[in-house]
């Protein structure tokens, strides 16, 4: 071969490399576009996947709270249709608020049997604490003449104008112990001077703690 011929080879070959050269910097640009691309692809997947667990967490999380919760209420809803009762706290707050202080009558009256035997029942278990805290208390009979009109506890004077001392100290004590309490002045279920046929036989210095149904 001619000199020429043999310039005109290497400049061939010299093309030639430099094409391979390009092409392999071309397929090291797009390997490394399609690598970055799919690290990309990975990492929002990884993100969808960790917040869809996050996700399923958090309503399997609310799915067991709303279970305890209906559980709660519906251990609450039986204790609260089921009959009263007082718990050895309610006793005891009684006792240190009942024990010192003003003393006077107190008269226990439930709802007439025809209501059950239940209000009857936790008007005896007041009455003992009220005998156990000093206090004269009378009642507990059950008649269908001393029937409530609505249901829960009341405590009840005949004047409200002159309440018994005692009423207030015995009215903070019941409340504070969790048993609620609706106040009434109702002259009509004490003893009458003017009136000595009235079947009552409640003096007007004592309190009434009526005795309702279970609400």
């Amino acid at each position: 071969m001619t000199t020429e011929e043999l310039q005109r080879v290497a400049s061939l070959v010299r093309f030639a490399g430099i094409i391979v050269t390009a092409i392999g910097f071309a397929v090291t640009c797009v390997g490394h576009l399609v690598a970055e691309r799919l690290l990309k692809s990975q990492q929002t997947d990884r993100a969808k996947a960790q917040k869809a667990l996050a996700e399923s967490q958090a309503e399997l999380a609310a799915a067991k709270k709303n279970a305890a919760d209906a559980l709660a209420l519906g251990e609450n809803l039986e204790k609260a249709h089921g009959p009263r009762h007082l718990t050895k706290v309610q006793k005891d707050l009684l006792l240190k608020e009942l024990s010192g202080g003003v003393k006077g009558e107190v008269y226990v009256v439930p709802n007439g049997p025809a209501f059950g035997s239940e209000p009857l029942n936790f008007a005896l278990e007041l009455m003992e604490v009220f005998k156990e805290a000093g206090i004269q208390v009378y009642g507990g009979e059950s008649s269908d003449i001393n029937s409530w009109g609505r249901p829960g506890q009341f405590i009840v004077v005949c004047d409200p104008a002159n309440q018994p001392p005692h009423g207030g100290q015995i009215q903070r004590a019941l409340v504070n112990a969790g048993i609620q309490l609706v106040a009434m002045a109702e002259p009509a279920r004490f003893t009458s001077p003017s009136d000595p046929a009235r079947l009552t036989k409640i003096p007007p210095s004592a309190i009434i703690i009526g005795i309702g149904s279970r609400n």
